[in-house]
């Protein structure tokens, strides 16, 4: 591979799986000896748990330790001020940066607050234009940041990576698209966006009503199921393909959590989320027993931090499911790939012994050309359902489209399936982030917001 820039690092990228292992063990004892001392959330967890790091002679001690939880961090930071007792810095340090988690979609329903020392920033900045090289980002770039505008670490991350990786970023945020499309994209030709997939569908509309085509070649994201479903790939794909001069467009999935950073960034050959396992260990677990999976095997994901000051993770518990290869990647990168984020535990919905997630379903209405793919679906979070009600727009669809729906989705999930047709009024059709499968309570909350994000667009 030809080398970009400073940020490919070849000797760490393509290295054997023995060196590999060998960097993870040494950071791993430092950074579990960092945080029995200056974190008093974990000097306690491990006393009570009797680990301690001279119990750490392989990766395979690890699962010896206990695992982290969000519901623990969110106590421990509600009862103790500020960001708790699970920082490992002083707020006396200069350039501490502190952010927070969302909590709209989160499982207690509070933020983990979090802080990151200078050294945290640089490091995410390192992996930042390491993910972008990945992806297919190049230094004479114009990246169009189309996300929200408010502070987010993972956006300060990826802003850091596009510096250090010698693009130039465009932050249009993801409000005002008709402005954007008319005002910036003429004098900065984007050539890659960073984007949801939701957000993709309406600003390749706009694009393509103004009749402008510019030489996009690389489009990522993260924050919900799309760049990694092989249906909508090539849907985005012939979207973006409409809009862009480009011969070729890649379209990448994008990983990271706030409380973590920058965990994966698919590469052009769209076949995983490379990870990066000198700075995080990342294990698959069944999530009601604990045990560690084989790869391959859907699990959750649990990340532990190898490079962090401000606020490291042991074993932290993601939420989000997901299975591990380690086959290397054609593109040389030999780090684990993820396969896709199917969904968070807490956002299924179980139909008849099976455990249906927005990934599941998008994929199942993806492969339906004739439908845009909005959908509605709703759990109360606890009752398993004989059936899979889906409600869908009425505007797009006939009576045998609707059956074969119907009868496609029932055979692709593997569960019975009801299509309800609906007024457009009675869904909640996001213009930016979507989220479509949630629990009934939030009904109301999701409505509003769905319509505010449309509003923000006029």
């Amino acid at each position: 591979m030809e080398a970009m820039s400073e940020y490919w690092l070849e000797d760490i990228e393509t290295a054997s799986r023995v060196n590999l292992e060998r960097i993870q063990l040494e950071k791993l004892k430092k950074i579990i000896a960092y945080v029995e001392i200056h974190s008093e959330f974990y000097k306690k967890k491990f006393r009570e748990n009797k680990v301690s790091s001279l119990k750490i002679q392989s990766l395979k001690d690890l699962c010896s330790f206990p695992l982290t939880s969000r519901e623990e961090i969110v106590k421990d930071q509600r009862e103790n001020s500020r960001l708790g007792s699970l920082m490992c810095t002083s707020f006396d340090e200069p350039g501490q940066t502190i952010g927070m988690t969302g909590v709209r979609f989160s499982a207690t329903g509070e933020p983990i607050r979090v802080i990151l020392s200078i050294e945290d920033a640089a490091s995410q900045g390192r992996l930042g234009a390491r993910g972008l090289i990945c992806a297919g980002v190049e230094r004479k770039d114009y990246l169009y940041i189309a996300d929200f505008p408010q502070f987010n670490l993972l956006y300060m991350h990826l802003g850091l990576g596009s510096i250090n990786l010698g693009s130039t970023s465009i932050l249009v945020g993801m409000e005002r698209g008709e402005r954007n499309v008319h005002t910036y994209t003429p004098r900065f030709p984007p050539s890659s966006f960073y984007i949801s997939p939701t957000y993709s569908k309406f600003v390749t509309r706009l694009l393509k009503d103004a009749k402008m085509r510019y030489p996009i070649h690389a489009v990522l994201g993260w924050s919900e199921p799309g760049y990694s479903l092989p249906s909508w790939k090539e849907r985005f794909r012939g979207m973006w393909g409409e809009v862009s001069v480009s011969s070729k467009i890649t379209i990448c999935d994008v990983y990271g959590l706030v409380e973590l950073g920058l965990l994966g960034f698919e590469c052009i050959n769209e076949m995983g989320l490379h990870g990066f396992e000198d700075a995080y260990i990342y294990e698959i677990i069944n999530p009601k027993t604990g045990d560690i999976l084989k790869p391959g095997n859907e699990g959750e994901l649990v990340i532990t931090h190898l490079e962090r000051e401000g606020m490291p993770l042991i074993r932290y518990r993601t939420g989000d499911i997901t299975s591990i290869q380690y086959e290397p990647c054609n593109c040389g990168r030999t780090h684990l790939r993820l396969m896709g984020i199917k969904g968070r535990l807490n956002q299924g919905i179980k139909v008849s012994g099976q455990t249906i997630f927005q990934s599941n379903i998008e994929e199942a209405l993806g492969s339906f050309k004739g439908y845009s793919g909005d959908f509605n679906a709703t759990t109360n979070g606890s009752e398993e359902l004989s059936q899979l009600d889906i409600n869908i727009f009425q505007g797009e669809t006939s009576k045998q489209f609707h059956k074969e729906l119907e009868d496609g989705c029932s055979k692709k999930l593997g569960v019975p399936v009801a299509i309800h047709l609906k007024a457009k009024e009675d869904l909640a059709i996001f213009t930016h982030r979507s989220q479509k499968v949630f629990n009934t309570k939030d009904w109301d909350l999701l409505k509003k917001e769905a319509d505010k994000q449309l509003r923000a667009e006029a």
